[in-house]
């Protein structure tokens, strides 16, 4: 009996123990996680009811939502690069457009005079104090082409015989002191624009101009030791003429065949060298290069120096002839229809060429009229300079 109650106590444990297993809640991973899958994601992470097994039936899962992974980042050292990389185009881009522009304006380049004179007209108008040097030497100061810094390159053909020619008739500018010397010239050689004759000499500026003597001293100073011009020799055919101190000189070609005398302003006197046989008259040549200019417009004159040339009727071209060359001389100005500025300094360019191999004496000063003025009548003796080409 004791047996029995004891086995009976034993069984009766054992079923109350199997009933507490069958009570108890058993947790496991879902079948749907099994085997590397990647599947949805629920609602929670957190154990809930939902993932309960009982032992004798099959889970049912819960609501689930798609899996969406992250947004992926740029890494900063990739935007890095990024912005190396744009930058270094940007920059190669206007590099290269740079040195297409340079070498484009460097294939194209105009003919700017290059000057030797330290000293330039930089406007058309009075500047405060402008006071130029005098000189008080006797000899001649020559400028001769081989002072010269640059050779400039043109777009023409250097070997062309083309001549471009000022049009004809053009006015002059104001001249208010009526000593046929512009108000603009006036600044050039420093002479009184209120009165006909600076140096009250008796011969009024631009007589003295014209005629190769100095407007600012008691004559016969010539102009050529006024400090007020200089006389430039040609390397080529050896010619010799003035131009004022202020003005730029340039060669045009290598040969110095194409010589300019310019401003600041943009006005230049053009010499121009032609080779010619001496067989061929210069009026010959003249049909031949200048078939655009009337050979009966010009006449015929005698400089300062004593040599035979022809002018045009408004004074603003020049020819000169030898057995050997025709020397050309052309008034240019940017505004090729305006009044012209320095008609007289043209003159007195045309009145001191020398070709060449003379050998010339300046002449007395003449004695000329003046307008509305009197002029005192004496004649004033220069003194006789001999110059060698």
């Amino acid at each position: 009996m004791l047996r029995m109650g004891l086995f009976k106590s034993k069984s009766a444990t054992s079923s109350e123990s199997v009933n507490e297993h069958e009570s108890l809640d058993i947790q496991k991973i879902p079948d749907l996680f099994y085997g590397g899958n990647n599947p949805v994601i629920y609602d929670t992470l957190a154990p809930s009811k939902d993932f309960v097994v009982k032992s004798a039936g099959t889970p049912t899962p819960p609501r689930a939502t798609q899996f969406s992974e992250p947004s992926k980042q740029v890494p900063i050292s990739k935007l890095i690069v990024l912005v190396v990389s744009v930058g270094i185009l940007v920059v190669g881009g206007a590099s290269a457009y740079f040195v297409i522009q340079y070498l484009s304006a460097k294939n194209t380049v105009s003919v700017v005079p290059i000057s030797t004179s330290s000293t330039a007209l930089s406007s058309t108008t009075v500047p405060s104090g402008v006071v130029l040097p005098s000189s008080t030497s006797n000899s001649i100061d020559l400028v001769t082409t081989s002072t010269m810094i640059d050779t400039v390159s043109t777009t023409i053909s250097l070997t062309s015989n083309f001549l471009e020619f000022p049009p004809v008739n053009l006015g002059t500018t104001a001249d208010v002191d009526l000593d046929q010397v512009t108000d603009i010239e006036e600044v050039l050689y420093s002479t009184d624009s209120g009165g006909w004759d600076t140096d009250e000499d008796g011969y009024y500026d631009g007589l003295e101009i014209v005629n190769l003597y100095n407007p600012r001293g008691f004559a016969p100073v010539r102009i050529v030791d006024s400090g007020l011009v200089r006389e430039y020799t040609n390397s080529f055919a050896g010619y010799r003429i003035y131009y004022p101190i202020q003005w730029r000189e340039g060669v045009v070609d290598s040969e110095a065949r194409h010589v300019l005398f310019s401003t600041l302003t943009g006005e230049y006197v053009e010499v121009r060298v032609f080779s010619k046989n001496q067989t061929v008259s210069f009026a010959e040549w003249f049909q031949v290069n200048a078939s655009t200019e009337q050979f009966s417009s010009l006449s015929s004159f005698t400089n300062r120096f004593g040599i035979q040339g022809f002018r045009r009727s408004d004074n603003l071209v020049a020819y000169f002839s030898t057995d050997a060359y025709v020397f050309v001389l052309l008034y240019q100005q940017p505004d090729s229809r305006a009044p012209i500025p320095f008609r007289t300094t043209f003159e007195m360019m045309y009145q001191s060429f020398r070709p060449s191999g003379t050998s010339a004496q300046l002449p007395e000063q003449s004695v000329i009229e003046s307008v509305g003025e009197t002029v005192v009548d004496t004649m004033v003796s220069s003194s006789m300079v001999t110059t060698s080409p």
